[in-house]
């Protein structure tokens, strides 16, 4: 089964309000419920729908760094982000302002190649999937749009899982 990319907008200050959410159900998960699912759908608002695997970005986030200097893996939001991919056992991050500015640009004035992308895609998991790049120039855009959608005082909240 392949893993689901979701991206979430959400107000700065909802953050701690998911952090204090998921403690609760880590202490005690069947008292809670998945009230951390509730509280993303009453204060997330979807931002973009990705019909690739998610897991692609286990590989096009080092990408972006490596060759493009873009680095989306560190925001002021990393101890939340260590903590949520801990305690839910899945990968998330947090796309803030300060990356909107920094890399936006970049993301969006880069020529991004699909072959490029699938050899890097390759080599880097010793595999041969002929679709890698395809799934990483959409992962591509929905980084893009996801920056994007990234207001003064809120961030985007990535999810794979």
């Amino acid at each position: 089964m392949s893993a689901i990319a979701s991206f979430l907008r959400l107000s700065e200050d909802d953050l701690s309000g998911l952090r204090d959410v998921a403690a609760l159900e880590k202490l005690s998960p069947e008292s809670f419920g998945d009230r951390f699912s509730d509280y993303l759908r009453k204060r997330g608002e979807h931002v973009v729908e990705l019909a690739w695997p998610g897991y692609v970005f286990g590989t096009l986030l080092p990408y972006l760094e490596e060759r493009h200097g873009i680095d989306l893996l560190r925001s002021r939001h990393d101890e939340l982000v260590n903590f949520l991919s801990a305690t839910r056992e899945t990968f998330f991050l947090v796309l803030t302002r300060d990356q909107q500015v920094a890399y936006l640009d970049k993301l969006r004035d880069t020529p991004f190649d699909t072959p490029s992308l699938c050899a890097y895609y390759n080599e880097f998991n010793e595999t041969d999937e002929p679709d890698a790049g395809e799934a990483m120039a959409a992962s591509i855009d929905a980084l893009k749009t996801a920056l994007a959608a990234v207001h003064k005082d809120s961030v985007v909240l990535m999810e794979v899982g």
